[in-house]
């Protein structure tokens, strides 16, 4: 992977896992979907919580051209999503 960004969707409130290194390649879900940062040519998406976030913030990346990585902890994508009609 040789992501220009990381994006982290955990939920109700932003939080930045601690990393060794590309700290500051990474930004949260809450600010690519106010538009605070836009989402670079390649995206890696980690979503550690399977939610209406992580998807949210996928479409919105996926949405404007950019080349979207999704990774999760989960079996399958937004597992806490539920069923939709």
């Amino acid at each position: 992977l040789a992501p220009d960004v990381v994006i982290v969707a955990t939920g109700g409130m932003p939080q930045n896992p601690p990393l060794t290194a590309g700290d500051n390649l990474v930004t949260s879900s809450w600010d690519i979907m106010a538009g605070s940062v836009k989402p670079a040519e390649n995206v890696l998406l980690y979503d550690d919580n399977g939610g209406h976030q992580g998807m949210g913030a996928a479409e919105l990346i996926a949405n404007s051209g950019s080349k979207l990585e999704l990774v999760s902890p989960e079996r399958f994508f937004a597992p806490e999503m539920g069923g939709m009609n």
